[in-house]
């Protein structure tokens, strides 16, 4: 009888020890599946976070070239007024100050559109803030544009630009 209370005692053990692994590795599988959720929740974060930076971002470039944008305004036709733009890129045939103040209008304009286009910047903000003025100025300047990339045989010149407002018109 010893002997049958002893593989009784064995069996019972063996089946405790299962029973114990068994509830050992459900509590491994319930703390991966909390860890994955904690990484998904971890990576929503960090996604939401570096949206809120781009936007913010953003919002300090506008701010902070605020009074260069306004210099232009006072400086340079609206690029709405189709016949004053086209005066006054004739008259940069002939003044290299006013040629010069095109080329510092549009480059302000292709470095906006640079950081929009690399998502450094937030394209939602750019279209809500300035989007048509960004077509518009395209549409207005784009003869010259393609003059200056003939001419200097460079057809990416503000290509972020062009990029920038046929992403506008789509969205």
């Amino acid at each position: 009888m010893e002997e049958s209370t002893t593989e009784a005692i064995a069996a019972f053990a063996g089946v405790a020890g299962v029973a114990v692994n068994a509830i050992a590795i459900f509590f491994v599988v319930a703390q991966i599946r909390l860890l994955r959720k904690q990484l998904e929740h971890g990576r929503t974060t960090y996604k939401d976070e570096r949206a809120r930076a781009r936007k913010l971002a953003t919002l300090e470039f506008l701010s902070a070239t605020l009074e260069q944008r306004l210099t232009f305004l006072k400086e340079i036709p609206s690029p709405k007024d189709a016949e004053g733009t086209a005066k006054f890129i004739h008259q940069s045939h002939s003044q290299p100050a006013v040629k010069s103040l095109i080329f510092s209008f549009l480059n302000y304009n292709e470095y906006l559109a640079t950081g929009a286009n690399q998502r450094i910047l937030d394209f939602a903000v750019i279209k809500a803030a300035m989007g048509t003025t960004l077509c518009k100025t395209f549409d207005a300047y784009s003869g010259f544009i393609e003059d200056l990339r003939r001419k200097e045989k460079h057809p990416a010149l503000y290509k972020e630009l062009q990029t920038l407002t046929d992403d506008l018109r789509k969205k």
